[in-house]
């Protein structure tokens, strides 16, 4: 395969940086990690405003994995040809905010139903996958069966009060993973105490941490880097993309077979076009080495080194370097630690800070012994940059609420993550948090 440079657009029209291989595969980390900072973020707010919510999503969750737990699927291990109990969960959340499920269930087609969650639980039978179906029981996938159906009634009312739907599937807004999880897997595997997967080095030690098989085996860890549950819904646009597996095209009477079509309205303004282009490029990749085996069947210079290939959007999330990944995570440990899934857990944030910074300073030591430890106001400072986003409070001005980096980064526009406007105006009571610094 040819190398690939990277054009980098900025939002200065006319402006370009061309970065080299490796510089791109540095930035395209960089981006991937300020996605897991974004998604950890938004589960922290949903939770935290409004956690009878969150809760009712997580039940569903549990009952899946109790059904699931029963199983031979693997998790905290790996066995040779069975497939994971996280991509199990991961596709029976999903099916849940499945407009095909939710049709099938108004109209009673239960059977269909079934049909439809094991398909789901094991799609793409000319992919290279482990199985999963083949592990769950008749009665097994009757429970499952019967859970969903019943989440889908939960969801469909949890999507239309509040907007984090729009951004995350179910699944991914119940991946919560703890700051404290995170940073050790980071500083474990970045110091050369995780077994990193061969392929993975040549990303750098800081990118290491989402490669290993200890992240793999973590079941705290395993919905983001198995099942890429930090991966944002891509927004709803009216330019579509039709053909390769999923379409029948013709034109003019006659089917165009193995091609692709970029379908763009020409009477309205497209909208979110780039965003369109950029799982364009991703189908087409899919679609090639579907249709030819592998990638390198196509590649060559001009193809991959054209604009269409190589152009990357530069949106990053409040990280622009490694040396930030660290500081990060401490001030989602700290958060965790003052607003914990188990309220009656809670701590101060001075109680927070004596309780983090001695623990902190000795993970360092063991992971990373060469790394100089912060002081009590540096942590203070992180944990203040995770309470702006996942905590935001009324402006000096207004009472309302104000769009932070986290609301612009995952709706580029104006729109708060939260209730959605129409709920809140119909008077339906909300929740908001007062840190506590005593």
């Amino acid at each position: 395969m040819s190398p690939i440079s990277g054009v980098i657009h900025h939002a200065v029209p006319n402006q370009t940086r061309v970065l080299p291989q490796e510089q791109l595969i540095e930035f395209q980390q960089i981006q991937k990690f300020g996605q897991i900072l974004a998604h950890q973020y938004c589960v922290r707010r949903f939770s935290l405003h409004y956690p009878e919510a969150f809760l009712a999503l997580r039940n569903i969750r549990t009952q899946i994995e109790t059904v699931l737990a029963d199983t031979p699927l693997t998790t905290g291990k790996h066995r040779p040809h069975i497939g994971q109990r996280i991509t199990a969960t991961a596709r029976c959340m999903r099916l849940l905010d499945s407009r095909r499920a939710h049709a099938l269930l108004l109209a009673g087609k239960k059977a269909e139903f079934r049909e439809l969650l094991e398909c789901e639980i094991e799609p793409a039978p000319d992919r290279f996958i482990y199985p999963v179906l083949r592990y769950l029981s008749d009665e097994q996938l009757a429970s499952l069966s019967e859970i969903i159906s019943n989440g889908c009634n939960v969801v469909s009312k949890l999507q239309g009060e509040f907007n984090f739907f729009d951004y995350y599937d179910p699944f991914a807004l119940s991946t919560r993973v703890s700051g404290k999880t995170m940073l050790v897997h980071y500083l474990a595997s970045k110091f050369g105490l995780h077994s990193v997967f061969p392929w993975a080095e040549r990303l750098g030690r800081d990118h290491y941490w989402l490669h290993t098989k200890e992240a793999e085996c973590d079941e705290e860890m395993a919905g983001i880097v198995c099942e890429y549950a930090y991966q944002a819904i891509s927004p709803t646009s009216n330019v579509r993309i039709f053909g390769h597996n999923q379409h029948q095209v013709s034109i003019n009477g006659i089917e165009l077979k193995k091609h692709l079509v970029l379908a763009v309205p020409t009477d309205v303004t497209p909208t979110h076009i780039d965003v369109v282009l950029r799982d364009f490029r991703a189908a087409l990749k899919d679609a090639l080495i579907d249709n030819c085996g592998f990638y390198g069947k196509v590649s060559s210079p001009e193809f991959d080194n054209s604009l269409f290939m190589r152009n990357y959007d530069e949106r990053t999330f409040l990280v622009s370097e490694t040396k930030q990944y660290r500081s990060r995570l401490y001030g989602l440990w700290m958060w965790d630690l003052v607003n914990p899934t188990d309220k009656g857990c809670a701590l101060t944030v001075n109680k927070a800070m004596d309780l983090l910074i001695p623990e902190a300073e000795k993970q360092q030591a063991k992971l990373a012994p060469d790394e100089k430890p912060y002081d009590s106001s540096t942590y203070k400072n992180y944990y203040d940059i995770a309470v702006k986003q996942i905590t935001p409070k009324p402006t000096k001005r207004s009472t309302d609420q104000s769009p932070r980096d986290l609301d612009n980064y995952l709706t580029s526009g104006m729109a708060i993550l939260g209730r959605r406007s129409s709920v809140m105006r119909s008077g339906a009571p909300d929740r908001n948090p007062v840190d506590d610094t005593d």
